[in-house]
């Protein structure tokens, strides 16, 4: 998936989210790169302002044991993490991703 985009490029909403719940962006980036990732699923609930050609909500972990999921979306040259937000197993079961 990641491997098919030129670039992956994080929204300054993301930039400041990532920064407030203690992720480094470059972290963002490098688990997206490298697929670091915990798991992946289609975005039932994408940005109806971003024209994309498709989108995942992205799981990965920080540095620490924090867990994190990401609206990303696909354009035709690159990706785009939309924000940065907090995981919590009492919302979401992990086994769905």
């Amino acid at each position: 998936m990641f491997d098919e985009v030129g670039e992956i490029r994080i929204s300054e909403h993301a930039e400041e989210r990532a920064r407030l719940r203690g992720i480094d962006e470059e972290r963002v980036k490098s688990a997206l790169l490298n697929g670091d990732i915990l798991g992946a699923k289609p975005n039932e609930n994408p940005n109806v302002g971003i024209d994309y050609v498709e989108t995942y909500l992205v799981l990965i972990a920080s540095e620490g044991s924090e867990m994190y999921y990401l609206p990303v979306y696909f354009m035709e040259e690159y990706a785009l993490v939309a924000t940065v937000l907090k995981f919590s197993e009492s919302k979401s079961d992990l086994l769905e991703w």
